[in-house]
């Protein structure tokens, strides 16, 4: 008889807690992908060198560049290294699941203390190892991955 008035009570008391503070398990919510105004100026990968170009324009971001890219397919190829984050920066795929990093290896690295990465929309498949790597030197900063998926990637250490 107890038991059933305890739990009765603790149901009560979360029901509580909920109303007042809010869901306290999701701290950051996704934003809506990016707007049609946005979709319309996304950035062309060349289909040249794909893979190569996306490197260089992520690895070269300057700290609080908000970069929405049109859809593409870029394949990483074993020489290839992997994309390395050095600033704060924001990712986006102007539709959903449609930018694909695909390859072996790591596909993107975040490396520095100044480092804050935002990714929404990507599709990362077949990676060897993690697909992104988050260096302890900026595991101090928050990072969020956004309505992305992860195919195929046979890391033991994760996605």
């Amino acid at each position: 008889m107890h038991l059933v008035w305890f739990s009765r009570l603790m149901v009560l008391i979360s029901l509580l807690v909920v109303t007042i503070f809010g869901d306290l398990t999701s701290v950051a919510a996704c934003p809506d992908l990016p707007s049609f105004i946005e979709k319309s100026s996304c950035e062309t990968i060349p289909a040249e060198n794909s893979y190569l170009y996306l490197n260089y324009r992520l690895a070269f971001a300057k700290k609080g560049d908000k970069v929405v890219f049109c859809p593409f397919n870029v394949i990483k190829n074993r020489r290839d290294p992997p994309i390395i984050i050095k600033n704060d920066i924001e990712v986006a795929c102007a539709e959903r699941d449609s930018c694909v990093v695909s390859g072996p290896g790591t596909h993107m690295v975040v490396k520095t203390k100044q480092a804050k990465l935002f990714v929404q929309g990507f599709r990362f498949t077949g990676a060897t190892k993690s697909s992104i790597f988050v260096h302890k030197s900026s595991s101090v900063n928050e990072h969020t991955i956004c309505q992305s998926t992860f195919e195929g990637n046979e890391s033991k250490k994760g996605a």
